[in-house]
């Protein structure tokens, strides 16, 4: 039996759906947080509840935190733009869905959050590239670096405490 399977078994619907609405309320949250700052763009907070909730939901309650997130972000705080909304939808369930996929084919639990995210980096920079209208400057994706970093250390930790 993989680990996907184990952590879907000690996982309610009622917990998947309590972790689901825990994480877009720390999606709308904490990139407030981080934008107060001006270091919203540079450490992805918004990815981070994915990579947290990624190991325990079923696909279907990770694409749902990953659709909703941003889009109640928008409605509630305006931020991100309605121009962006759509794309960071579609990073986030990236993100999300790189992880579930990894797990599935039971690449080490180290590498699945750093490869899923630097996947979604490369894709959104390719994107960014060949379609400029969509809003995302390349500059902005190279500079996230940190974010990148961060978010591979938090999804590192987080896998290894849900397998155990």
């Amino acid at each position: 039996m993989n680990t996907v399977s184990i952590v879907l078994e000690r996982m309610s619907v009622r917990s998947q759906v309590l972790a689901t609405v825990l994480a877009i309320g720390l999606g709308v949250s904490l990139p407030r947080v981080f934008h107060f700052f001006g270091l919203g763009h540079v450490f992805l907070p918004m990815f981070a509840p994915i990579v947290i909730v990624a190991p325990m939901l079923s696909i279907p309650f990770l694409l749902a935190t990953a659709m909703a997130t941003p889009f109640l972000s928008t409605l509630l705080f305006g931020m991100p733009l309605w121009t962006v909304t759509p794309v960071m939808a579609v990073q986030l369930t990236i993100v999300g869905t790189m992880q579930w996929l990894l797990r599935q084919i039971k690449l080490p639990v180290w590498t699945i959050a750093p490869l899923s995210i630097i996947t979604e980096r490369i894709i959104t920079l390719t994107v960014s590239v060949v379609i400029s209208s969509i809003g995302i400057s390349s500059s902005g994706i190279l500079s996230s670096y940190p974010g990148i970093i961060m978010l591979s250390i938090i999804g590192i930790i987080i896998s290894k405490f849900y397998d155990r």
